[in-house]
């Protein structure tokens, strides 16, 4: 699952960091240099998938509009909650039970914590530029609570043969089982705490086309810290 996971953010960060170029400036305005277009770029592409947020200055930046951005904010949690149903075991994932879980972590996202420090230069292709997240507790809360909060339903279940079920028995097994893990997850969200610090170096590469993108790598790895998944 957890390069599942980081490839879902590679995806995001590819397509939103090609349009990257090096802008030119008015005759009133002092030219930004590529360490400040670097940390603009990730400060930027975090604020878009994991806030929701993005300033004019980041969307002059890299071509995009809002309604890209809402969109690409929505895709994410698309995908959050694709993983979500395969970190917990949940196999049938309808449209209503996708947008529950969207907004789950929609609420999750809102607490992410990350810092983004200057750039600096790497060599003629690369810049680098630091960034301080302080993981998310909230899964690992909910697993902890698991077995507590769950209770009810393994009871219920406890004499059924799941395999013997009709497919719309098993149906309304797997949402029952759904229902219960996010109540788990949910209540843990007002007591969420974080994990200690890390820091990361991201780089941001030339690629042959001109284009500056972020690595997918260090993207991938910005993912995996943001909520921590036991």
């Amino acid at each position: 699952m957890i390069i599942y996971k980081r490839m879902l953010a590679v995806i995001l960060a590819a397509v939103l960091a090609l349009g990257l170029i090096a802008c030119g400036a008015t005759d009133s305005q002092k030219e930004p240099s590529m360490e400040e277009l670097a940390a603009l770029l990730v400060q930027g592409n975090l604020d878009e998938i994991y806030l929701g947020k993005v300033s004019q200055e980041y969307l002059d930046l890299i071509g995009s509009t809002e309604e890209d951005a809402r969109e690409t904010y929505e895709e994410g949690l698309s995908y959050e909650a694709e993983y979500f149903a395969d970190y917990f075991d949940i196999d049938v994932l309808s449209d209503p039970l996708k947008e529950q879980i969207m907004d789950l972590y929609r609420e999750i996202y809102s607490h992410v914590r990350y810092t983004v420090g200057n750039a600096s230069k790497l060599d003629e292709n690369t810049y680098v530029v630091k960034v301080d997240v302080e993981p998310i507790n909230v899964m690992e809360l909910a697993m902890d609570a698991e077995d507590t909060a769950t209770a009810d339903f393994f009871a219920k279940y406890a004499d059924v043969d799941v395999e013997s079920m009709t497919d719309e028995e098993y149906e309304a097994y797997d949402a029952e089982w759904a229902q219960a893990v996010i109540a788990t997850v949910q209540a843990q969200v007002p007591v969420l705490a974080y994990k200690p610090g890390v820091s990361l170096a991201v780089q941001v590469v030339r690629g042959d086309d001109g284009a500056w993108q972020i690595s997918d790598s260090d993207m991938g790895d910005l993912d995996e810290q943001m909520i921590y998944y036991p």
